[in-house]
């Protein structure tokens, strides 16, 4: 035992200094030995940022009229070097940052541009060491690809349809978003890498799928909203995210809120109006008692009668839209003598696809007294 307590304190100092040399022969030889070491750069296209003042910053400047859009701004990329550990971590401690300013040639049809940079080509703050750093790397470096888009503009005039809708009002209301008045601008700018715009006139031409957002943030109601509301829309997240910007930046916008109040139209239809839909010859011959119309209504229960599809809801509308069947198709060989049969009301004359849709969805057809639809048809015994 004492052997043992004498090896830690014999000579004391002579072995402290051993090893505190050992240590730091250790220390040195760390710090020579070569790493290869992963940094991630922070990609933005802000020509006034100061480097200096952003560590680990790679700042892409691209060509008048174009767009960096892969990597896009506020993406990060990684970029791999090769030294000692002192080497490495006296580089990354400060103004470890590099710049581009890209240029290329691309003719009229070109409206995307791949420009193949590697590392060793970027404008690095401490170029000495940059450069130190990299020669030797045999890794692939990620980066290599960066990708712009044409910058196109496009003059849009704003519509109601542009407005997103996010949640309700209270049962009782209903928010007519087709007479939305925008009040201090009737139309916008919009600027933004090609294919993106695209995309958005894909959704400003209306006829897209609804994947599409709205050109603008969707305008979100409180709960039980009974009033107008006045919201400051600016283009939506998501057209912001692919890089299009709006001008002006701010929309004003006023929509009304009204009481809910169906649309409707009452009319008295001629026996004349009546069109006979025959049967088959295989369930007989049959005869139509005379018709003696009451008033009908045609309804649309949850469009408010302001509404413009509302509001052209006349008698010469019904005249060319509307057409009262009497069904003898639905009679079989089994059918009574004396049977009834339901007026039933059809919808015809549409240029418009979208227009039959929204009526043949939304309006109910109907005579004011149900019985009065109804239509005796007696059979002609052969």
């Amino acid at each position: 035992m004492n052997r043992i307590i004498n090896l830690f304190t014999n000579d004391i100092i002579r072995k402290a200094i051993a090893v505190c040399c050992a240590f730091f022969l250790w220390h040195q030889v760390q710090g020579a030995i070569s790493v290869d070491r992963q940094v991630k750069f922070d990609v933005t296209t802000l020509s006034q940022q100061g480097l200096g003042q952003n560590n680990f910053t790679l700042r892409v400047t691209p060509p008048d009229g174009w767009k960096l859009t892969n990597p896009s701004s506020g993406d990060t990329i990684s970029i791999w070097f090769r030294g000692s550990n002192s080497e490495l971590q006296n580089f990354t401690a400060s103004q470890c940052s590099a710049s581009i300013v890209v240029h290329f040639d691309a003719d009229s049809t070109q409206d995307r541009i791949d420009f193949i940079v590697s590392p060793s080509e970027l404008d690095w703050l401490r170029p000495g060491d940059a450069h130190y750093l990299l020669k030797d790397i045999n890794r692939a470096q990620p980066l290599q690809k960066l990708t712009f888009e044409r910058i196109t503009e496009n003059v849009h005039v704003l519509d109601y349809r542009d407005i997103a809708i996010v949640g309700e009002t209270a049962s009782t209301h209903i928010i007519d978003v087709a007479q939305a008045r925008f009040i201090n601008h009737s139309q916008v700018t919009l600027t933004g890498p090609k294919f993106a715009m695209d995309r958005l006139q894909l959704q400003l031409s209306y006829q897209g799928d609804g994947s599409l957002p709205s050109l603008l943030n969707p305008l979100r109601l409180a709960t039980n909203t009974r009033q107008d509301v006045h919201p400051r829309l600016h283009l939506a997240d998501e057209w912001e995210a692919a890089g299009i910007r709006m001008s002006p930046r701010q929309i004003d916008v006023s929509v009304p809120v009204r009481l809910r109040q169906s649309a409707k139209f009452v009319w008295l239809p001629s026996a004349t109006d009546l069109q006979i839909l025959q049967a088959d010859d295989s369930v007989g011959e049959w005869q139509v008692r005379p018709w003696e119309p009451t008033q009908w209504i045609a309804e649309l229960p949850n469009v408010s009668a302001t509404d413009a599809r509302a509001t052209v809801i006349n008698t010469q509308w019904i005249n060319d839209h509307v057409v009262l069947l009497l069904p003898l198709s639905n009679l079989s060989s089994d059918s009574f003598s004396g049977t009834s049969l339901a007026v039933q009301a059809t919808l015809i004359g549409f240029e418009n696809t979208d227009d039959l849709l929204f009526y043949q969805q939304n309006m109910r057809i109907r005579a004011i007294e149900p019985d009065d639809a109804m239509v005796t048809v007696l059979r002609i015994e052969q």
